[in-house]
């Protein structure tokens, strides 16, 4: 015996309007009410780790990997959304998986429920009794009705997460309506951990080094500054230095000055001015020390010295001939950051810096280096180099092997030498003679260039020759001078002491040395009586010596 079943889907039976309705209202409510509980869950996650953050900053400067790990629990936590889709929306989509659902709340409607829609699924059995699986679907309809199907919802805990996401949102929008910036840092930091973002702090101080360079083995300050909008402005701040007691500084205006004691290590220094902390190094350095300093001048230009010549002053006295030029550069122990010379800056290279040209004059004021390097540690005194202007000195001139009086035949000559010494250069040398003659009513006077010097040649040595008749000069008194002349403009010629050069012609020579031999013969016979007279006293001493003393022979 063969069954027929209905090919006709017009022909099936369905399952009645009004059941249809309540199921499908209770699949929605599973599903609003799993969705928005796992979207509560994320909000909740969400708000209250953001709130874990802006305590946690409160206090302390959050670790990267301590917000890196809130934010990957609060991206693991959201999983619960697409979990909720699955177990709440994609799992209870037909009328079976919802009668299933019913039946784990309500055993005995979601058993008929599910009998029901079998029923109208299973062309089987309305093939052997259409009637009676229409009115076992009316019955079961009918009866349905009559239940709340709500109360057969899976629990959830929308409550507790809508009052959490109240309190929460309520805190922020607190903290959002008096400290806005509060907010917002502590997003940037949870959302995205691996940013710099600062916190924020109602401290606001301005922007420290990582670490400050102090001199090795001083004492040194250290002032802190508040930000203008800072929000909260303590009166004391704190520093935390290894091993020493804390020290405390008191707020001056908008700062705070710290004094450090003498490091000889390097060490690390928290600050703490209200809820802003921060960590500094503290590095002791050596300051910066002249390692050399030399002044590179140009002497005058009318010395004709076109060279420059260095010269080391770091004893600190810089002494040159008037109207010398140059420049004076000095190295340091570090690379400079800024140097001045007088108070104005001077160009830097490296280690080096050099003043502006430098012109000395009658009184030159001095100089005084001041230097800052790399580090900002400055010279623990200013260098201060003295500027002596020296007189451009007279040459002086002497003859050698020359007698300051003599006597000379008008046809003989005398020779010698001149001697010229000057500080930078000799330019000429020569002799000059004035002829004093008891006729004449005027003295006749000449002279003669011996030699010529060089603007190097502080020395000239020169052989000289005085010879009368060769210069002309009759017989007579002559007075003889030396002179020298160096490169300073304007400079008169400088003399020697005069030398008396008695010319004589040859009668005059010939009655000069007859009178000389007078003179000399003269002499001889005082001589001769003198001793005549010493040996007759002599012999009379010896007398009265005898006649003192008888017993003596």
């Amino acid at each position: 015996m063969s069954v027929s079943y209905p090919n006709d889907r017009s022909s099936r039976l369905e399952i009645p309007h009004s059941l249809r309705e309540q199921l499908v209202t209770f699949r929605n409510r599973v599903w609003t009410a799993k969705i928005a509980e796992s979207i509560s869950i994320v909000v909740v996650a969400l708000a209250v780790s953001l709130l874990f953050v802006i305590a946690l900053d409160r206090f302390w400067d959050t670790p990267l990997l301590l917000r890196l790990g809130i934010l990957l629990l609060v991206v693991g936590i959201t999983f619960v959304v697409p979990y909720a889709l699955y177990r709440w929306v994609w799992k209870c989509r037909s009328l079976g998986q919802i009668a299933r659902l019913l039946r784990v709340r309500e055993p005995g409607v979601g058993g008929q429920l599910l009998g029901v829609i079998e029923l109208a699924e299973c062309d089987r059995e309305q093939s052997r009794s259409p009637a009676l699986c229409q009115a076992a679907m009316v019955q079961v309809a009918e009866m349905v009705k009559q239940r709340d199907l709500g109360d057969a919802v899976p629990a959830t805990s929308l409550r507790i997460l809508t009052s959490v996401i109240a309190v929460t949102l309520l805190v922020l929008a607190s903290i959002a309506l008096v400290a806005t910036p509060v907010l917002r840092s502590g997003w940037d930091r949870l959302m995205l951990p691996w940013r710099s973002t600062p916190r924020f702090t109602f401290v606001a101080i301005e922007p420290t080094a990582d670490q400050i360079i102090v001199p090795h083995g001083e004492s040194a300050k250290w002032q802190v500054s508040l930000k203008p909008e800072s929000r909260w402005r303590p009166p004391t701040a704190t520093l935390h230095l290894d091993g020493l007691p804390p020290i405390t500084a008191r707020r001056e205006t908008n700062s705070y000055v710290f004094e450090l004691p003498p490091r000889n290590e390097v060490s690390e220094m928290q600050l703490q001015v209200g809820d802003a902390k921060q960590t500094v190094l503290l590095v002791p350095k050596l300051r910066p020390a002249l390692t050399s300093i030399v002044a590179e001048m140009h002497l005058p230009d009318y010395l004709q010295r076109p060279d420059s010549m260095q010269m080391d002053v770091r004893g600190g006295m810089l002494s040159v001939v008037r109207g010398s030029y140059g420049m004076v550069s000095a190295t340091t122990s570090s690379p400079l950051r800024m140097a001045s010379v007088n108070g104005v800056a001077a160009e830097v290279w490296n280690d080096s810096f050099v003043t502006p040209t430098v012109t000395v004059e009658s009184e030159t004021p001095p100089l005084q280096f001041d230097w800052t390097d790399e580090n900002g540690l400055a010279a623990l005194s200013p260098f201060e180099l003295s500027v002596e202007a020296i007189p451009d000195a007279a040459p002086t001139v002497a003859a050698q092997n020359l007698a300051r009086e003599s006597v000379l035949l008008e046809t003989d000559q005398v020779n010698f030498q001149l001697l010229a010494l000057d500080d930078f250069g000799i330019k000429r040398v020569g002799l000059q003679w004035n002829q004093y003659e008891d006729t004449a009513s005027e003295n006749s006077q000449g002279e003669k260039v011996l030699a010529s010097g060089d603007a190097h040649q502080s020395s000239l040595l020169v052989d000289a020759v005085f010879s009368p008749q060769s210069l002309g000069i009759e017989s007579g008194s002559v007075e003889l001078r030396l002179w020298a002349e160096d490169y300073l403009p304007g400079r008169e010629r400088q003399f020697s002491t005069p030398y008396t050069i008695y010319v004589l012609t040859a009668a005059q020579h010939a009655q000069w040395i007859a009178n000389q031999m007078e003179k000399w013969h003269g002499a001889s016979l005082d001589v001769r009586e003198r001793e005549r007279g010493l040996h007759e006293r002599n012999k009379q001493l010896r007398a009265m010596q005898q006649d003192a003393f008888p017993a003596i022979k």
